[in-house]
């Protein structure tokens, strides 16, 4: 199973990164550890999860899935800390 990105998901992660970078030089890096280990469970299960959240800096990821070909689409990733409002807009929109 692989992940894609959409646009939107790519330009989530580079803001939540530069935002934790901003509050101490690292931080961004160690987000970004988080959203590896998210993906991870993502796609060892990815019928499990259409927005996976961890405590991890509040790391969210929403994703679609299907089976032909199989494979996991990464719709928004970002920190409920480094832009919560837009974190609760997007969980409403998607439901």
């Amino acid at each position: 199973m692989k992940l894609s990105y959409t646009e939107r998901s790519k330009e989530d992660l580079d803001i939540a990164i530069a935002w934790y970078e901003k509050q101490r030089r690292g931080l961004g890096f160690e987000f970004l550890d988080c959203v590896e280990v998210a993906i991870k469970s993502i796609l060892q299960s990815p019928e499990l999860y259409q927005i996976y959240a961890s405590k991890c800096y509040g790391v969210y990821i929403s994703t679609e899935s299907r089976e032909n070909p199989p494979c996991a689409t990464a719709i928004s990733i970002g920190s409920r800390r480094s832009r919560p409002a837009d974190h609760k807009f997007r969980m409403r929109k998607r439901e």
